[in-house]
Order: C-alpha cells, then sequence, then structure tokens
C-alpha cells in the first residue's frame, strides 16, 4: 500500500482543489449568462453549451484524478492555476465576467489523463 508525505497530501490537496474551483468557476458563469439572455442581452445559446460541457469534463477529470500520479497534479497545477487567477484579477463578479466574457482558453486548456 502506497503512502502520501506531508507534500504530497498538500500538492494533491491544491491540485483537486485547482479542478474543483475551475468547474465552479464556470457553472457560476454559465448562470450568469443565462441570467443576462433572460434580460435580452444576446448571448450565443452555443456559448452556454460549450460552458457546461466543459464544467462537466471537469466533472469527470475530478473522478479521474489519481493523487498518486505526480507529472498529472503538476500539470493541473501549471494549467488550471493561471486561469483562476486570471479570472479572479480580471473581474470583480461574475456579472461582470458574464458582461465582458471569458478568454476561449477557459474552455480549451485540458489535462489529459490515462483512464486505467
Amino acid at each position: 500500500m502506497e503512502t502520501w508525505s506531508q507534500e504530497q497530501q498538500i500538492k494533491y490537496e491544491f491540485a483537486r482543489d485547482t479542478i474543483s474551483s475551475l468547474s465552479a468557476l464556470l457553472s457560476r458563469y454559465s448562470y450568469w449568462l443565462e441570467i443576462l439572455d433572460k434580460n435580452n442581452t444576446t448571448i450565443e445559446k452555443n456559448y452556454i453549451e460549450r460552458i457546461n460541457k466543459r464544467a462537466i469534463e471537469l466533472s469527470k477529470e475530478i473522478r479521474l484524478f489519481n493523487g498518486f500520479d505526480e507529472e498529472i497534479i503538476q500539470e493541473i497545477i501549471k494549467k488550471y492555476s493561471p486561469l483562476i487567477k486570471k479570472y479572479n484579477d480580471s473581474f470583480n463578479s461574475d456579472e461582470a465576467a458574464a458582461k465582458e466574457g471569458l478568454d476561449e482558453q477557459y474552455l480549451t486548456t485540458k489535462v489529459i489523463y490515462n483512464e486505467q
């Protein structure tokens, strides 16, 4: 049975929280887009569907996530953390983000897992 060092545990928790945070960010963004759409702001339906699809993909990533795969942990931290930081630094609210729009990289940046 494998065991983790304290450092491995911290990295695992950080990576898992990073995936969850990105998924939550996209879900909140989608929610605000739908509100704006109801208020007669023109929003592409395809765009909302793409955001929801990406949030679902991130949920799948959480299930596939293996805390013993240090390469995946590093890749998650490297790819997803800057997106969360950029979002938090760029917008003072989810509504403001929905009005301004997200960069395409929020939907296209992905970590590839070896499904077992």
